[in-house]
C-alpha cells in the first residue's frame, strides 16, 4: 500500500513553512478593524487582548495598519475565531468600544467550514497557550529521565506512558474540534504534530480504518535527535502514537519502534496491530 502523508503526497517528507498551517473545523472568523488612540495604543492593544482572553477568543492574527497625524490614531486588524467564545459579535464590539482609548470598531466576518488557516502567525495571542521549547532544553530533558531512573527501562516505560496520555488527548480533542474521525482524525493529528515540530508522520495500514496493520514512519524526529538512550530510543514518540491510534481505534494499540535513526536507520519506523471495533 502507498504511503500517506500529511499533505496528500508520496514524498518523504513535505516542510510545513512558518507561519504553519494547520486545519481546523467550522469556525466563526471575524475581522476587527479598531482605531486606537495615538498616544496610548499600547496600553489599549494590551488591554483589547486581555479582555478577548477573558472571553475565549482565539487571535490568529494582528495586523497593524497606518497612523493617522490629523485625527492622532492608529489602526490594528484583528483576525479573530469565536467559535469556543463566552461571547458573541455584537457584545463583543460593545464592550471593545468601551475601552478606554478605542476610538471605534469595525466588524467584518463569516462562518467557515473546515478551512486552512494560519494559527501559528506572528504576532499571535491566544486563548490556548503554546510554547517552543529549544533541542537544547529537550536534550537535558531526556538526560535527566535516563539519569534519574538509572535504569534505562524504567525510564523507557515511563516516557511512554507519558507520550500515551499525551497522544491520547490530542487526538481526542481535535476530534472535538473538527468532527473527523478515521483516517481523516488521524491527518489532522499528524498536521498538528508536524506544526509543533514533533517530526514528519506518514502512515500506511492495511485495512483501514479498523482491523488489521498500521505502520507510521516519522522523519525528522524530535526524540530520535535528542535523546541519549540507547536505540531503538524514541518512547515517548512510541507512546505517543499508541495514545493517538488508540483513540482513532476506540482500543488500546501498543506501537512498537522497528526503526530508529539512533541506530542509524534512514527514519523511525512504528507498527502496530489494530483490534476490530465491536
Amino acid at each position: 500500500m502507498p504511503w500517506f502523508s500529511i499533505r496528500d503526497r508520496e514524498s518523504e517528507d513535505v516542510p510545513v513553512l512558518y507561519p504553519f498551517i494547520m486545519r481546523v473545523g467550522t469556525i466563526d472568523v471575524y475581522v476587527l478593524q479598531l482605531k486606537l488612540e495615538l498616544m496610548k495604543y499600547k496600553e489599549t492593544l494590551i488591554s483589547l487582548l486581555v479582555y478577548m482572553n477573558t472571553k475565549g477568543v482565539d487571535i490568529f492574527h494582528i495586523v497593524r495598519g497606518p497612523a493617522e497625524g490629523k485625527s492622532r490614531s492608529v489602526t490594528y486588524f484583528i483576525v479573530i475565531n469565536l467559535s469556543r467564545a463566552s461571547i458573541n459579535i455584537e457584545s463583543l464590539k460593545i464592550e471593545l468600544s468601551k475601552i478606554d482609548g478605542v476610538k471605534s470598531v469595525t466588524v467584518g466576518g463569516e462562518k467557515l467550514l473546515d478551512i486552512m488557516v494560519f494559527t501559528r502567525a506572528f504576532p499571535i495571542y491566544t486563548f490556548e497557550r503554546s510554547i517552543i521549547l529549544g533541542l537544547t532544553f529537550l536534550k537535558a530533558f531526556f538526560s535527566a529521565f535516563n539519569t534519574y531512573f538509572h535504569q534505562p527501562a524504567l525510564a523507557a516505560s515511563t516516557l511512554y506512558q507519558l507520550g500515551f496520555r499525551t497522544g491520547f488527548a490530542i487526538a481526542k480533542e481535535l476530534a472535538e474540534l473538527t468532527r473527523h474521525e478515521d483516517e481523516a482524525l488521524l491527518r489532522d493529528v499528524f498536521d498538528f504534530l508536524k506544526a509543533h515540530g514533533l517530526g514528519s508522520f506518514e502512515f500506511k495500514s492495511s485495512p483501514f480504518p479498523h482491523g488489521g496493520e498500521i505502520a507510521i514512519k516519522v522523519t525528522h524526529g524530535i526524540e530520535a535527535s535528542a535523546s541519549n538512550m540507547p536505540a531503538p530510543r524514541c518512547h515517548f514518540t512510541r507512546g505517543l502514537l499508541s495514545g493517538i491510534i488508540s483513540y482513532v481505534n476506540g482500543g488500546y494499540i501498543p506501537m512498537q519502534e522497528v526503526k530508529c535513526v539512533g541506530k542509524g536507520d534512514k527514519y523511525c519506523l512504528f507498527v502496530g496491530s489494530k483490534k476490530t471495533k465491536k
